[in-house]
């Protein structure tokens, strides 16, 4: 048992305090926004279901996989939190020497959540580069400077890792190891960000200047680019709490990477029932025209 040191201050019992609050209000907000985004999922999938093949066979994976890597990012972080707060929890401190010391439940959290959160950005950055590409016709040159963007900030996400392996053998070796005074998650933030508005102005600058040669319904793209607003506004948050150095970051990062996930999955749904309602629309005009 950890036992809580007899010399310890009002201000650091703040400190101590501060940090088991922060990360028990993190796993509650995470598992709130998972129900939501659980509600909305499931809605999507039986939108899906009703609408057309192709609109079927190109989004579900996509959908699918996201929530899975939201999932998995949860329960890894949920039983940490248990391991910290429920087999750990003989008093406050010996909780906070779970959080603080960097073991092995605390590195494997930290894993998951980096490799969950990475891949689920990426899949996010390029579904949104992949819309922009067929709005301008598949034109490779306009996606090439987003696609670079965002190879880098997956490329940013791994130094993040890297970065955090090595601290974490050095904090075990006491072995001298690489620790570049870079702060590679706010690049890698910044990047996404970058990524995101870019894509959002060649949709606009396209809608606006192309118009009428377009094809594809208004209604679906005011819906993409509400989609792109609801990621970039949460981006646009979280940075500049982070760039404060804000406490409250703690829990615009869990925000962001909800409505990362949400997004595109409400983005589908829509898209779903939006093409449900034209089908319905075209089979009681034939049945009328057709009796």
């Amino acid at each position: 048992m950890q036992a809580p040191p007899a010399d310890i201050s009002q201000e650091e019992m703040r400190i101590v305090f501060s940090v088991l609050d922060m990360n028990l209000n993190r796993l509650i907000l995470k598992a709130l926004f998972h129900g939501l985004y659980t509600g909305i999922l499931a809605v999507t999938l039986w939108t899906m279901y009703f609408s057309p093949k192709h609109l079927r066979t190109k989004f579900l994976g996509t959908v699918i996989t996201l929530y899975v890597l939201s999932t998995i990012g949860l329960g890894s972080s949920w039983a940490f939190q248990y391991r910290a707060f429920i087999k750990n929890g003989v008093n406050y401190y010996s909780v906070f020497t779970v959080f603080m010391n960097d073991g092995k439940w605390y590195r494997l959290d930290f894993f998951i959540g980096g490799i969950t959160g990475g891949l689920s950005t990426f899949l996010v950055d390029i579904a949104i580069i992949w819309r922009c590409w067929t709005l301008w016709d598949y034109q490779r040159r306009v996606i090439a400077i987003p696609i670079l963007a965002a190879v880098a900030g997956t490329v940013m996400k791994v130094m993040q890792i890297v970065s955090a392996v090595l601290h974490f053998n050095h904090d075990l070796n006491g072995n001298a190891s690489f620790e570049a005074d870079i702060d590679w998650s706010m690049i890698y933030a910044f990047l996404t960000f970058a990524t995101n508005l870019m894509c959002a102005v060649l949709i606009i600058y396209r809608i606006l200047r192309h118009a009428r040669g377009m094809s594809t319904s208004r209604k679906i793209i005011e819906m993409l680019i509400e989609s792109c607003a609801m990621y970039l506004i949460s981006l646009i948050i979280y940075l500049a709490l982070v760039s404060k150095n804000s406490a409250v970051s703690y829990y615009a990062d869990v925000i962001a990477a909800y409505v990362r996930a949400i997004a595109p999955t409400l983005l589908v749904g829509r898209v779903s029932a939006h093409a449900n309602s034209i089908s319905r629309r075209q089979k009681m005009v034939d049945t009328w025209e057709n009796p």
